[in-house]
């Protein structure tokens, strides 16, 4: 199976324990399925993928940006 894994942190470095989490779900279902993994990365945040390319079939970064809702757009 082909797999878009979708996080909201960059696995690694596992440095706590949503990213050491992701790590291991990561590495599980790698053993029997293809894994394309898409992060966000926050401005400041290292990002290593060492590791990762083992399992990984690709890795994608894209920048974390805050929802902030326009009041003009919202329904009354």
């Amino acid at each position: 199976m082909r797999i878009l894994f979708l996080s909201p942190w960059f696995p690694t470095p596992a440095t706590n324990g949503s990213k050491i989490r992701i790590c291991h779900l990561l590495k599980a279902l790698a053993k029997e399925h293809e894994i394309n993994l898409v992060s966000f990365v926050r401005e400041g945040e290292i990002v290593d993928a060492k590791g990762l390319d083992e399992i990984c079939n690709s890795i994608q970064n894209t920048p974390w940006g805050e929802f902030t809702p326009k009041a003009s757009r919202a329904i009354l």
